[in-house]
């Protein structure tokens, strides 16, 4: 074997050998000992054929087509240079654009403001299994971190990281855990979703619990109720907890006062009167700016709760709201439609609709300020006993929309000289929060940003995240060999095909 020989073998061996520990280290994250023995003899072989070579490398090197050859890599790597610069920029400085109609991939008003609020360092943990990444749930954590650097996302390969997951007391795959540093308290995520991790930073960014009580006794709908009870505000009492309020319901014809630790003190459909020194204490609370919320529905007369109501602006029609649009759209004539909403705090930027079932009306007085009122084609249906039995009918007897179903008024009380002011908000329906309605279009918003104006959060009123639903691409059989053929063969033959010609072009004399 001659020497000439002998070097190309070593060559090509040494070269093999490189891109053979290249290639191991690039499957399995590292460099092994086979991969850098392999490293090292590779550069071995190829050195010794570079060395005892160099005299052709040179002469080769010092010719015309070799000077040439080498302008035209340099050139190139000039060129792939700029081209990876302009790449770190863009992916360091990432913009997103969400062109659906809803804006579904983009975050959330809450979530943004919540994030924007954030004042302690939280890290996400996602613990994830290499054969079950979700990467929706990466993508959705990781714009966490471009609205706040206090908030920070890291992955964990479960199986290679076991101390972690000891750490946190995470036995299973997908989750996250959230966890607040400078108290050391963490909460686990099962509900991968961006609801699920807003609402869990905002547990974690509060320092106290707000108690949120409801009047029971009444005839009200219990607060511990399942899911399947229609009439039930177990949903609302779940909601209430995602956003950090503490719900109980109280007996106050047991009490002397409304619990001093009340943030906001809910009526919400009460079905028999309230008691003078019910009423009393709930005066005295508000006396002591306490904030009360009163869901009063028809088809009830509760001269107490009313006299209650009425000394602050919000005198009842007994009535119940008829809207022909409603039906438009699949309702019922008894559950009006709210898509618009007047000025106030609680319905800044809440343009979601709202279906208020079994609504009453109201006339305002005073300070009250209406939140929302019925289409002008609605009336407020006065002959109750004709709406029993199904019988509904626009008279002389009934009040002509549009009416004011929803209404707020801040009461400043005698001698208060604090900023803080007493506040009462009035619904017509008190079904709209039930676990029936709760969930329907913006009704959960809208119950839970009164609770947040009552209870003195107004960083917590906005529209909150929904769910991102499945929507399958469906295309024909035609469209799917075309989505194959074009990219896979179309576009690399004429890749192929002009290179051709350009090489043909180039060896004409």
């Amino acid at each position: 074997m001659n020497n000439n020989l002998l070097n190309k073998i070593l060559l090509i061996t040494g070269l093999v050998l490189i891109m053979l520990s290249g290639l191991s280290a690039a499957l399995i994250g590292k460099f092994n000992t086979a991969a850098l023995i392999s490293l090292v003899l590779g550069f071995v072989c190829a050195g010794y054929t570079v060395f005892m070579e160099r005299k052709t490398i040179i002469t080769a090197l010092s010719g015309k087509n070799a000077k040439q050859g080498i302008n035209s890599v340099v050139y190139s790597l000039l060129v792939m240079g700029i081209a990876a610069l302009v790449l770190a920029v863009a992916i360091s400085n990432a913009k997103q654009f969400d062109l659906t109609k809803n804006k579904k991939y983009s975050l959330s008003d809450q979530t943004k403001k919540t994030l924007q609020a954030l004042k302690k360092d939280m890290d996400a943990y996602y613990f994830y299994s290499v054969t079950a990444r979700n990467m929706q749930v990466e993508d959705t954590l990781r714009s966490y971190e471009k609205i706040n650097s206090k908030f920070r996302y890291n992955p964990v390969d479960a199986d290679k990281n076991p101390a972690m997951g000891k750490k946190f007391n995470v036995d299973r795959y997908g989750v996250v855990v959230i966890s607040r540093k400078d108290n050391n308290t963490s909460e686990t995520v099962d509900d991968l979703t961006e609801e699920g991790f807003t609402n869990a930073v905002i547990r974690l960014s509060s320092d106290i619990k707000k108690k949120v009580y409801f009047t029971k006794g009444h005839g009200e709908p219990s607060i511990d109720s399942p899911a399947n009870d229609k009439s039930g505000y177990g949903s609302a009492k779940k909601a209430l907890a995602s956003q950090n309020y503490e719900a109980e319901q109280v007996e106050l014809f047991t009490m002397t006062s409304v619990p001093r630790d009340a943030a906001v003190l809910i009526v919400a459909g009460p079905q028999a009167d309230f008691f003078p020194r019910e009423i009393k204490v709930i005066k005295d609370f508000i006396s002591n700016n306490g904030r009360v919320f009163v869901l009063y529905p028809p088809l009830v007369k509760l001269p107490n709760l009313e006299s209650l109501i009425a000394a602050y602006g919000f005198k009842p029609h007994n009535d119940i709201v008829v809207d022909k649009i409603s039906r438009m759209l699949g309702g019922d004539f008894l559950m009006p439609v709210i898509s618009s909403y007047e000025s106030h705090e609680i319905t800044k930027g809440f343009t979601v609709a709202t279906f208020l079932p079994m609504c009453r009306t109201f006339e305002l007085s005073g300070n009250a300020v209406s939140l929302s009122r019925t289409n002008p084609g609605s009336w407020g249906e006065t002959d109750l006993a004709g709406i029993k039995e199904a019988k509904a009918g626009l008279d002389s007897k009934d009040i002509e929309g549009p009416l004011v179903v929803s209404a707020v008024t801040e009461i400043t009380n005698e001698g208060n000289t604090l900023a803080a002011k007493a506040a009462m908000a009035v619904f017509g329906s008190s079904e709209f929060a039930n676990n029936t309605f709760i969930a329907s279009s913006g009704n959960r918003d809208m119950f839970l940003n009164v609770v947040s104006f009552l209870a003195r959060d107004s960083d917590m009123i906005s529209i909150r995240p929904k769910g991102r639903n499945f929507e399958p691409l469906f295309i024909t059989k035609i469209h799917g060999t075309m989505l194959f053929v074009i990219p896979i063969i179309v576009l690399p033959l004429l890749v192929i095909t002009a290179g051709i010609l350009v090489f043909l072009r180039r060896r004409k004399p």
